[in-house]
């Protein structure tokens, strides 16, 4: 199943990786003339002086640790804690991607309407926050559902301005540094972005083990059943806040440096 959607989106996705011909003329001129390379590790140490793009890492990080953490603790809330078999699990996910789908063209049009990304991927972060914390108390299995599609709203957002927010970094660094890296710093990204796998599983692992989870048992004690509250709603909200706390106070790429940016680009040929 996994193959078969791969494929098809990669079908509907190759429209859009096509590039002009202006474009990819202008890469073999550069590439033709010789650009110098620098090692992983070089690039990498540039990097991560630029601070935009280490926001953007830490950013990320937490976001995906929250999304994991999220996804990994459905199963045993509705085991658990719901009392319901497997199939459950199906109606929770809709919620998420339902949300998220219905709320993309929202964001559309508000990030075209206010050509603001930084405003717009923070007003997406406090949403998702907001709508992470009342996932914690929530006791009905149906208002759950409701309450995982209007947490998709928030995630919409996250998705339709990951993509704008990257390319201003990107811009940014290529401004500071006179090449283009796309790939060494998008392989830079996945590499920290694992991190979030990481702290998932340790988080899992830590709360059921503090909170005397039984790992087989057809049924859990009432401090399990609360740790599995903990993974699910408030520790996803906690680095969801760290998320947009980093956001907020230290990216600053506004609309008015972006077009500085974009200016020298135009400028630098690049």
């Amino acid at each position: 199943m996994v193959i078969i959607v791969c494929i098809f989106a990669l079908f509907l996705a190759i429209p859009g990786c096509r590039e002009d011909q202006e474009r990819v003329d202008s890469f073999l001129m550069k590439y033709e003339k010789g650009m110098e390379r620098e090692s992983f590790f070089k690039t990498l140490k540039t990097s991560l002086k630029q601070k935009n793009f280490v926001v953007f890492i830490i950013m990320y990080v937490f976001y995906q640790s929250m999304a994991s953490l999220l996804g990994a603790s459905i199963p045993y809330l509705v085991r658990y804690v719901y009392r319901m078999e497997a199939s459950a699990v199906g109606l929770v996910m809709v919620g998420f991607l339902l949300g998220s789908f219905i709320s993309i063209p929202l964001w559309m049009f508000i990030a075209q309407k206010t050509n603001n990304n930084r405003k717009t991927i923070r007003s997406a972060a406090v949403v998702i926050t907001i709508f992470t914390t009342p996932l914690f108390f929530i006791e009905d299995y149906f208002i759950l559902i409701i309450a995982t599609t209007l947490w998709g709203i928030g995630l919409g957002g996250f998705w339709v301005m990951l993509g704008p927010i990257f390319a201003d970094v990107i811009d940014e660094s290529v401004v500071s540094t006179g090449k283009r890296e796309e790939g060494v710093y998008n392989g830079i990204l996945t590499f920290f972005a694992r991190m979030s796998i990481i702290l998932q599983a340790i988080t899992i692992a830590i709360v059921h083990t503090l909170t005397g989870f039984v790992e087989g048992a057809e049924t859990q004690s009432a401090t399990a059943i609360f740790g599995i509250r903990l993974h699910f709603g408030l520790i996803p909200m906690i680095f969801m806040l760290i998320s947009t706390i980093v956001l907020w106070k230290y990216y600053d790429l506004t609309p008015e440096k972006v077009k500085i940016l974009k200016e020298k680009l135009e400028q630098l040929g690049l």
